[in-house]
């Protein structure tokens, strides 16, 4: 599916967001325009990465 801009202007907040599912889901609410801030108990590096390589923005990482 092409990317869209259904999620413009709105803020996502994903845990367990650093691999796996979770990263998935932040990198396809970024490609479709949300501003995704993430949440997981690893570093976030990797799914900062891969979002800002979807076209989006994310607004922070939280590592707990």
């Amino acid at each position: 599916a092409e990317p869209s801009n259904e999620f413009a202007d709105r803020v996502v907040v994903v845990t367990g967001a650093s691999r796996g599912i979770g990263q998935a889901i932040a990198q396809t609410l970024a490609a479709n325009g949300a501003r995704v801030a993430i949440v997981d108990q690893e570093e976030a590096a990797v799914t900062a990465v891969a979002i800002e390589k979807a076209g989006g923005t994310m607004l922070g990482g939280v590592a707990m």
